[in-house]
């Protein structure tokens, strides 16, 4: 009995310097598969395709940062050669918390949009889950392939083209999350897909939602049926269109705020015949976004924790992620879905309501506006109020006016010169506004040159703003202002 004590005392002991060590140190991986099942906690750099097999498991611990090293594929495969993405046909189960959220991000001090191409999930298992994520400066940032499973309380920005794509009879429940400042489009719809959204905020995208070929999105619908979806989708601040139908079908968005008064910025069969229409109406007046608010609090993500570039592979630990023996923690799956215990997880959406992620049917509140199935009752303005911070960087439909307000715009000077060699494009500079309304800070998400870039980039420095206010008091918060070149 003693001598099977001692080697429990041993396997314990090694499990607890295997993590230690695994926890203390960035993981750098040039790519290749994560056969079995692992998890991932702490910082994980990725310099190459990364690919979860059918079969396989990894799970993403709260907290966990994951940084993409810019423009690098070590092994030159995926949809792009040049860029790497996690790739994932087995399950991933990206659970953070309010406080503690997973971040994909570009491992660049600099960030750009498409510094690396993105998440995939292609004819992924059932039972994959993001929540409490941050997917940012991908090409796209969440693929989603004839699979569906929830996307939950995420905050989804930065990326060239879409924010999320889905196609091929993607059935996804994309519930309460931000989705903004996308070059392209919030959500594209492409080849049959058909996902739901609910309580989203899509926001100072190029477009909101673009619907293409067979698609039909259901963005709300209030008919008593299987379809049934409360809405509740904010659109605001989209550059062209907030909902673009360029397919055949009816796309359902009823019960969403739009940021125009009368008919929404639309494109469906009334530009066109030979497209289906938009049923948007009735409308829901304008909300404080209150769940929303919470959410983005605590996302910034600090340039100085970004790993450096130069970092070398543990040689080691990447050879035996190729063989499918990574030094990545493995434990049993822990069945506890709770976000955490902090007053913002009490408060926000309760993503293990949804946590039955093959279901592709969307589990909604009842037509009588009660939830007895997602815990998503209204919350109480003083309760957010008591617990916001007012130091932190706020999205513009979270502003008292909703919008920003340009007092001085400086004019950009460009020389002849330039302008004959000029490629078209756009420059999309993201702002931060300080609580007297002058540019804090100043970044190019987007560029055309460099020397465009920066002359674009000082010019915006000099714009000043009207200061922004939430519930009356001046805070910081963040814009995007776009030039376009034909």
């Amino acid at each position: 009995m003693r001598f099977f004590q001692n080697q429990t005392i041993q396997r314990v002991t090694l499990f607890l310097l295997l993590y230690t060590f695994a926890s203390a140190q960035d993981q750098v991986l040039s790519g290749g598969e994560l056969t079995g099942f692992k998890i991932w906690r702490g910082t994980i750099v990725i310099r190459g395709d990364i690919i979860i097999p059918s079969g396989s498991q990894l799970n993403i611990e709260p907290g966990t940062r994951i940084y993409f090293a810019a423009n690098r594929d070590d092994l030159r495969s995926g949809n792009d050669k040049t860029r790497s993405e996690l790739i994932v046909r087995g399950k991933l189960i990206a659970r953070g918390t309010a406080v503690s959220k997973i971040v994909f991000s570009s491992q660049s001090a600099s960030p750009r949009m498409g510094d690396w191409y993105g998440l995939q999930f292609l004819h992924s298992q059932p039972g994959c889950i993001l929540d409490y994520s941050v997917v940012e400066y991908a090409y796209n940032g969440i693929t989603i392939k004839n699979t569906g499973f929830p996307v939950v309380n995420c905050e989804i920005r930065y990326n060239y083209n879409a924010g999320i794509r889905t196609e091929v009879k993607a059935s996804p429940q994309i519930i309460q999350n931000i989705i903004t400042q996308n070059g392209y489009a919030g959500m594209v719809c492409e080849l049959g897909a058909t996902p739901t959204l609910t309580d989203n905020l899509i926001n100072q995208n190029s477009m909101g939602v673009v619907v293409l070929s067979l698609s039909k999105p259901n963005l709300g619908s209030l008919q008593n049926d299987a379809d049934y979806n409360p809405g509740r989708n904010q659109f605001a601040n989209n550059e062209e269109y907030d909902l673009y139908n360029h397919s055949s079908k009816t796309v359902m968005a009823q019960n969403n705020s739009w940021d125009s008064i009368g008919r929404p910025k639309l494109f469906d069969q009334d530009d066109n015949r030979k497209y289906g229409s938009i049923t948007f109406a009735p409308k829901l007046n304008q909300r404080s976004g209150g769940n929303l608010l919470l959410l983005a609090q605590n996302t910034a993500v600090n340039p100085a924790q970004r790993p450096a570039a130069n970092r070398n592979v543990n040689p080691e630990l990447q050879q035996n992620i190729q063989t499918g023996t990574s030094q990545t923690i493995i434990t049993e799956v822990s069945e506890d879905t709770s976000a955490g215990s902090s007053v913002f997880d009490s408060l926000l959406y309760n993503a293990s309501a949804i946590h039955t992620a093959s279901s592709a049917k969307p589990l909604m509140a009842s037509t009588s506006g009660s939830s007895s199935e997602t815990n998503n009752s209204p919350i109480n303005i003083e309760e957010i109020k008591a617990v916001i911070d007012y130091n932190q960087i706020f999205l513009e439909p979270f502003l008292d006016k909703r919008s920003k307000r340009i007092v001085w715009k400086e004019e950009l000077d460009i020389s002849e010169s330039m302008r004959k060699v000029l490629e078209p494009g756009e420059v999309r500079i993201k702002v931060t506004v300080d609580t007297d309304g002058r540019v804090e800070s100043a970044t190019v998400l987007r560029g055309i040159n460099p020397i465009l870039d920066d002359e674009i980039l000082q010019t915006v420095r000099k714009y000043k703003y009207i200061p922004g206010t939430v519930n009356g008091k001046k805070v910081r918060f963040s814009t995007n202002e776009v030039f376009r070149f034909k």
